[in-house]
């Protein structure tokens, strides 16, 4: 890094549109500063400190931020395909419309991240904190998300065809009239989850917690709901041609007007 640069990055000068690509900013305090449209391709983030950053329509492609801090940082429209986010702090962040496709995700803070028209298709969300996150109308089409907690998350109209669900904590979640046909949700917590509309067609439900849960005009056929818990979920109006029902907890024939 030349001392110019460092000079300017201490000063938190603006640094809008900057060429940083594959720059090694490892451990750098780059906080509150200016870097939208900045282009970070293939650059090393890793551990830095860009809480409340402006990174809005930066190019962070193929970026290492692995363990860094962006909490409060403006990422939206961002292009983060393929980036490295292991372990990053992403609490409260604005993600509005970024590209997200193969980024990897797993072990992230994301509470309260604000990630609505994002495209996460075949990210990993492992073990990603993402409670309280906005994430309608995202796409999540083939992610991995295993034992991701999703609790009191907005995925209303998400698409998570096929993704890996596995054990994933949606207790309390919003996904109504969201895709996510062919999902694995086996052992899901759906606790009290509004799955309203929902398109479950051959989803694996597999000793999910269904309790309380509100399926309403949700399409479930094809779907294995073998060992679920469905102890006061609602299924009026569902459509169950084809699931797989067998030793159920609770299930009660729903209602169809």
């Amino acid at each position: 890094m030349s001392a110019q640069l460092m000079e300017r990055l201490q000063r938190k000068a603006d640094m809008s549109g900057e060429n940083l690509l594959e720059m090694d900013l490892h451990e750098q305090d780059l906080s509150g500063i200016n870097l939208s449209r900045a282009n970070f391709f293939d650059a090393d983030l890793s551990g830095a400190n860009l809480q409340n950053s402006i990174l809005t329509s930066a190019i962070l492609s193929n970026a290492t931020l692995v363990d860094a801090n962006l909490t409060g940082a403006n990422l939206s429209v961002a292009n983060l395909i393929k980036a490295n986010m292991r372990g990053a702090n992403l609490t409260q962040v604005n993600l509005i419309g970024a590209m997200m496709n193969k980024c990897n995700l797993s072990k992230a803070k994301m509470e309260r991240a604000n990630a609505a028209g994002a495209n996460l298709d075949r990210a990993s969300l492992e073990n990603t904190n993402l409670i309280s996150a906005v994430m309608s109308g995202c796409n999540l089409g083939h992610s991995l998300a295993k034992g991701a907690n999703m609790t009191v998350a907005n995925l209303m109209n998400a698409t998570m065809e096929y993704s890996n669900l596995v054990n994933v904590n949606l207790t309390g979640a919003v996904l109504d009239h969201s895709k996510m046909y062919g999902a694995d949700l086996a052992g899901a917590f759906l606790i009290g989850t509004k799955l309203r509309y929902v398109d479950l067609r051959d989803a694996n439900l597999q000793y999910a917690i269904l309790t309380g849960a509100d399926l309403t005009g949700a399409d479930l056929r094809g779907a294995n709901l073998h060992g679920a818990n469905l102890t006061a979920a609602i299924l009026d109006d569902a459509l169950l041609d084809g699931a797989v029902m067998t030793n159920t907890v609770g299930y009660i024939k729903p209602v169809v007007h």
